[in-house]
């Protein structure tokens, strides 16, 4: 009787004729019959046939390190060894070297012969053709499938669902969650940091993209929170103006069809001038950080020395033990000048916060609060781009030493160029109304939101609406608010015109109030102090 080894393995393609369970009963009955001992099973499932028998998971160990315990390396058949004829004949020579035998119960030769020996490398040969044309097939369905812009399994981008299609399955806008993007990414070119923009989604229960895919899945979610670790590479996904790409280099390059343009894999959730947007207000935050933090001073970019240093934020701790006293002071103070005006004294933070909250909502507190909705465009904006995309493209192609130089390439190439002007000039002649944004009523008045806030969500509403607090000396604080600041609040649509424009307007608003007069000399803000602190409002 001898010791038997049962070597089970399936790729992520085998199909359930060699499922796990077919591959054991046939070498359990083998062992069975020949009145041997199974000792133990070396079980590697997906697991592909051209890797290595030694680097296996189960079988690796047993061929380094347990040897001594079985005598026969039994398999269903030899491709289950290994598909790739240099790692059979490694595996040939070792089981000669350590005076083991190689079984394949479905195959009827013996590999200890010098006959059955060349057969096994028949065979091995013959599986690795067979394990190459599966590859080249799966490779040429996963280009068709790409071409037609198909569902190819696997993770469902968020934003987007399956459906099934007269050919296998495509994706469709998802209402739900494709409504979540666009609410993020109003939030995101509003000035809201990614940080703050996770705490609303987690404490309003939003699901994450990981919680949406179980619950399509007909699962429970599991309560994964949103992180800014996440969220970026959400909002950096061309997937969102659904566009099909893939890896090259690192990189997700969008993937053009025969005639050069980018192949849709559904309608997009964000145009591309709505996807530029978001990628400008994503990278402006790499140069400042200080904005997206969670735990930041409730004045941060709000409150500014008439210096133009923006006021830091102090919790002391009270003589008493108990409590803190807070206090704002000129972020100069610790410099080795100091604050060039000399105002080095520190202001209590609920005076300054108080009179915040009182000059914003005399202003708009009793107004209906609004939020920005994106509406889509009933246009061809995006395809006229697309198709001009598609000319430049080809331009370039057909120049000499272009990807469709080659003579056996350009009369088909100029052709597709001529049907592309022609396309372009057809859509260049139809009216469009651009994609836009609008805003709606939350059903509560700025003060209600106000009053049920904290500082974190009441300062980036103080940014989005450019509202700063400049702090003189003898405790006197002006209010710097924008001329449309009401015209804001009330706003039932914005252009890119309009928000382009946002800077240029606090600039010259702030220039007004430049003079300050308590019965002394007049005192003038230098244009230095005055373009640091406009130059935090964008």
């Amino acid at each position: 009787m001898a010791r038997v080894l049962g070597r089970v393995r399936q790729s992520r393609t085998q199909d359930d004729s060699i499922s796990e369970n077919v591959q054991r009963d046939a070498i359990q009955r083998w062992a069975d019959s020949e009145g041997h001992e199974v000792v133990g099973w070396a079980v590697d499932l997906n697991t592909s046939g051209t890797k290595d028998p030694f680097q296996t998971e189960s079988l690796g160990p047993w061929l380094n390190k347990r040897a001594d315990e079985f005598d026969i390396l039994a398999c269903y058949k030899m491709d289950r060894l290994s598909r790739v004829t240099v790692n059979a004949f490694k595996l040939l020579q070792w089981s000669k070297e350590n005076g083991k035998a190689i079984k394949a119960v479905e195959d009827k030769f013996d590999p200890s012969s010098r006959e059955g020996e060349l057969i096994f490398f028949i065979v091995a040969w013959l599986a690795e053709g067979e394990l190459s044309a599966i590859q080249q097939r799966a490779k040429d369905t996963f280009t068709r499938m790409v071409a037609d812009g198909r569902y190819r399994g696997g993770h469902q981008p968020y934003g987007y669902r399956t459906v099934k299609a007269e050919k296998g399955w495509r994706f469709e806008v998802d209402p739900e969650t494709a409504e979540t993007i666009r609410r993020i990414t109003s939030e995101v070119t509003s000035g809201v940091s990614n940080s703050e923009v996770c705490r609303r989604l987690n404490a309003e229960g939003v699901p994450t993209p990981r919680d949406a895919d179980r619950v399509r899945a007909g699962k429970a979610p599991k309560g994964y929170k949103w992180t800014a670790a996440t969220l970026g590479p959400l909002l950096r996904s061309k997937g969102l103006m659904g566009v099909t790409t893939v890896n090259a280099d690192g990189e997700r390059v969008e993937v053009r069809g025969s005639d050069g343009v980018p192949v849709q894999f559904a309608d997009p959730i964000l145009s591309r001038a709505e996807f530029g947007q978001l990628q400008t207000a994503l990278d402006s935050r790499t140069f400042t950080r200080a904005r997206n933090r969670v735990d930041a001073s409730p004045m941060l970019h709000v409150a500014y020395c008439a210096c133009g240093s923006p006021m830091f934020y102090l919790e002391v701790k009270r003589y008493s033990g108990e409590g803190e006293n807070r206090y704002y002071r000129c972020g100069a103070r610790s410099a080795d000048d100091g604050c060039p005006l000399g105002y080095g004294n520190a202001r209590r933070a609920d005076e300054i916060e108080e009179l915040v909250t009182q000059s914003f909502l005399d202003a708009i507190g009793h107004l209906p609060m609004l939020r920005r909705v994106f509406v889509p465009g009933e246009d061809n904006a995006q395809e006229l781009e697309k198709v001009r995309e598609a000319l430049e493209w080809h331009v370039t192609a057909l120049q000499p030493g272009g990807v469709l130089s080659h003579p056996s390439t350009r009369d088909k190439a100029s052709e597709a160029l001529r049907e592309l002007q022609g396309r372009y000039d057809e859509l260049s002649g139809k009216p469009s109304i651009p994609d836009r944004w609008v805003s709606e009523e939350t059903g509560e008045t700025y003060r209600e939101f106000w009053e049920r806030s904290g500082w974190a969500d009441r300062r980036q509403l103080l940014l989005e609406f450019g509202f700063k607090a400049v702090l003189f000396e003898q405790s006197h604080v002006r209010m710097m608010q924008p001329a449309d600041f009401v015209a804001r609040a009330k706003a039932t649509e914005w252009t890119a015109e309009e928000l382009a424009a946002r800077s240029e307007t606090e600039a010259a608003i702030m220039r007004e109030w430049l003079t300050w007069r308590e019965g002394g000399p007049v005192r003038l803000m230098s244009d230095e102090a005055i373009a640091r602190i406009v130059g935090k409002t964008a």
